[in-house]
């Protein structure tokens, strides 16, 4: 009898694995992979948004302050393609919400828009100016279930429907050419990649928080990366290079596979990171707080002066202490930078101290953009030379 019956649910459930479960075919969907995110002419007219009176009819064709830009796959032209990645189609709406231009497009498309299988998302430049706005499009998509949080997120310059419409030279597609880019960074941890979900837990904990930035080089009709744009309080406080972008990212912690450089007698000698591990400290000292941050690194040379047969134990204690010299110095000037000149925490030394000194946060919570301008911000390095590569 037990048998019989789980043979009769097996035989119930069967089926429908292999059915459609909001009964739309595969063919009748637009699988969405790059979202575009642009102001539009309206979002600067915010006194007359103002004076809009509630009980005024046809009010959705005065508010087209956002314009969204969906880029899909064309699947039709997929099997033509030996890489298998179909060229880009892309459709565009301007509207008063996230939501509206969600709905624009969907009107306008004889397939049922899916967005589960979104890549990438580029925002312009220009939406940081309006932080209201961005606030209520994130706020949008962090309601909605069915936007891949996993996605990319990247800063642009110019317009971000330029970016989805750009046909890259190596690529079918934009998204797959601007992955690539990131990837290749993240690999050489020059650029962290941030993904969708990162950037909206962090930005609704008012954590400051470093996106990568791409632009559109015209002469060479390409798109490259140019560091990232630092976000404080859902604008954009200032950028990075990408040196800074990979400093930031060793002081964090997260550095892997990066590469720094010294010179020795006129020769650069290469030092490739395998491991970091980042300690902080914290104490009160007349009235301010100063922040230690501690790094430990591993990695191997991968180059050093071309007439050196052998390196003894004394060559490498040299080494690595001036390692440990240049990489603190180098730590301190970009943290002096970010801090003073846009007084963004990189770090998250707030979350350090909510989570391991709530009683010194309990004091400084209130005046805390304060407080961490005028905190002070010692690195050390230690710096250990794990290989010396076949070479020596």
């Amino acid at each position: 009898m037990r048998k019989l019956s789980v043979l009769i649910i097996l035989v119930i459930i069967f089926p429908m694995l292999f059915g459609c479960y909001d009964k739309v075919e595969i063919d009748k969907r637009a699988f969405v992979s790059t979202i575009g995110l642009d102001t539009f002419e309206f979002i600067d007219k915010k006194e007359e948004l103002k004076n809009i009176n509630p009980d005024a009819p046809f009010a959705m064709k005065q508010l087209e302050k956002i314009k969204l830009t969906l880029g899909f796959p064309n699947i039709s032209e997929t099997g033509e393609k030996e890489s298998g990645d179909a060229p880009n189609n892309t459709m565009v709406a301007e509207a008063p919400s996230f939501e509206d231009a969600i709905i624009k497009i969907g009107n306008k498309s004889s397939r049922t828009v899916t967005f589960g299988t979104g890549k990438l998302m580029v925002i312009s430049e220009d939406f940081f100016r309006y932080p209201d706005t961005l606030k209520e499009v994130l706020d949008n998509i962090r309601r909605s279930p069915n936007i891949n949080r996993v996605m990319y997120v990247i800063i642009c310059e110019g317009q971000a429907e330029d970016i989805l419409k750009f046909m890259p030279p190596m690529e079918n597609n934009v998204e797959n050419y601007l992955l690539g880019l990131m990837e290749n960074a993240g690999v050489n941890s020059y650029i962290k990649p941030v993904r969708l979900n990162d950037m909206l837990s962090l930005m609704s904990k008012e954590c400051d928080i470093a996106i990568p930035k791409v632009s559109i080089k015209k002469e060479s009709n390409e798109v490259v990366l140019k560091g990232a744009s630092i976000v404080k309080d859902f604008s954009i406080a200032g950028s990075l290079s990408e040196i800074e972008s990979s400093d930031i990212e060793l002081l964090r912690g997260n550095l892997k596979g990066g590469k720094k450089i010294i010179y020795m007698e006129g020769h650069p000698v290469d030092y490739y990171i395998t491991e970091v591990t980042r300690k902080l400290k914290v104490k009160e000292d007349e009235g301010k707080l100063n922040f230690q941050v501690l790094l430990q690194l591993d990695g191997e040379l991968q180059g050093y002066i071309p007439d050196k047969k052998a390196l003894d134990n004394a060559d490498i204690e040299e080494i690595q202490n001036h390692f440990d010299n240049s990489l603190a110095k180098e730590g301190r000037m970009v943290l002096e930078g970010v801090q003073s000149q846009y007084g963004a925490d990189l770090l998250e030394l707030k979350e350090y101290l909510k989570g391991y000194h709530p009683f010194i946060w309990n004091d400084v919570k209130d005046n805390w953009s304060d407080t961490f301008k005028n905190s002070k911000i010692e690195v050390y390095v230690k710096t250990n030379i794990r290989r010396i590569g076949v070479g020596y």
